[in-house]
């Protein structure tokens, strides 16, 4: 679970079944559904679909997204990290992470 400093994110579901939680309200997104995660909302998803799932997300304003994942990759490289480097990661990007990931459990 993460919120963004600066940044509302938007989601369009192009394929696929996913379970969004925003601000602790739980949806089921299909394709063709937007969802809107508002800058200093609290959210995070998972694919509850048997298959491979596909979405288009908008960040705005728009940040080094490659930058941003693709160090977040690294960091992840032997699992979910400690939070001390996540929250370092995350200064970094105006991102606090606030809890663990979506499970379907």
């Amino acid at each position: 679970m993460h919120r963004h400093q600066r940044e509302t994110e938007v989601f369009h579901i192009l394929q696929g079944r996913y379970l969004f939680e925003v601000d602790g309200e739980r949806i089921v997104a299909e394709a063709g559904t937007t969802l809107t995660a508002a800058v200093g909302s609290t959210h995070r998803f998972i694919n509850i679909d048997s298959k491979p799932s596909r979405m288009l997300v908008l960040i705005s304003p728009g940040l080094d997204a490659a930058a941003f994942f693709s160090e977040l990759r690294d960091l992840m490289t032997e699992g979910i990290p400690d939070p001390a480097t996540l929250e370092t990661f995350g200064r970094k990007w105006g991102v606090e992470f606030s809890g663990p990931p979506l499970t379907l459990e």
